[in-house]
């Protein structure tokens, strides 16, 4: 993963999309010891959390890169305290504007696309209080 200092993948975790599991198994994977790891990618939010917790537990906070998908509260602390490096966050309110929109297409017999990009952005500490991101990360708060 390029700027992530991902040269090789060591494995990859089933975590069960639980916090508890996903905190264990970095637990494991970063105290094994066989290896340097330089990165984690946790692909849910619910995994991210125990991954975070794990890494700030550890004392590894920066030494580790985290990548994470989506975000929460605990999540955005982390990305502030340098734990979580970079979250890709998903665009909700554009998911659901355009997912009703193609309902609205289908019952009016209008062709959608196969496939619909409704969007990402990449959050790190250095772009988190952007108005913009602010917007997206405290939509409803």
């Amino acid at each position: 993963v390029d700027g992530l200092g991902a040269d090789l993948v060591v494995g990859t975790y089933n975590c069960y999309a639980s916090d508890g599991e996903a905190y264990e198994v970095t637990v494991d994977v970063l105290g094994s010891g066989a290896t340097e790891i330089g990165c984690i990618c946790a692909i849910n939010e619910v995994v991210a959390r125990g991954a975070a917790r794990a890494v700030s537990d550890l004392g590894l906070s920066g030494s580790v890169k985290l990548a994470v998908f989506d975000s929460s509260q605990e999540l955005i602390r982390f990305i502030e305290n340098g734990t979580v490096t970079v979250a890709v966050v998903q665009k909700p309110f554009n998911m659901g504007y355009l997912a009703m929109k193609s309902a609205f297409d289908l019952i009016h017999y209008r062709n959608i696309p196969a496939e619909t990009d409704t969007g990402i952005v990449i959050i790190n500490k250095n772009n988190l209080f952007t108005p913009e991101n602010q917007k997206l990360l405290f939509s409803f708060q």
